[in-house]
Order: C-alpha cells, then sequence, then structure tokens
C-alpha cells in the first residue's frame, strides 16, 4: 500500500473564512487516508491497491 503525504495543519494566521474551509477538509481527508487516529477506521477508503494486496482482484481487473 503506497503511503500518502500527511497534510500540514492550517496555519493560525490563516484568514478566518478560508479556515474555515480548510480545516473540515483536512480532516475529511485525513479520516478518508486513515491518518486521522481519531476516526473509525471503518471509514478509510478503499484503494484498487487495497483489493489486490486482498487477492480480491488482479491488475487485470482495473479500468483502463
Amino acid at each position: 500500500m503506497s503511503k500518502v503525504p500527511a497534510i500540514p495543519a492550517v496555519d493560525p494566521e490563516t484568514e478566518l473564512a478560508i479556515k474555515r474551509v480548510l480545516t473540515p477538509m483536512k480532516t475529511m481527508l485525513e479520516i478518508r487516508e486513515g491518518q486521522n487516529p481519531n476516526s473509525n477506521p471503518r471509514d478509510k477508503n478503499v484503494t484498487y491497491q487495497d483489493l489486490i494486496d486482498l487477492g480480491l482482484i488482479t491488475k487485470d481487473d482495473l479500468p483502463t
């Protein structure tokens, strides 16, 4: 499974209107990438690579 880079924290100096958008987006991405330790692991996205690693599909099954 490939490792995605961590999402940096929202700078405290960021304008409030932008911060209101960026903060929940960061949280959502961390949950979907499995990087948020407070989230439910069942909320993580499943990738094609995960399915291949589990033997549920092969590379030949991938869409082109």
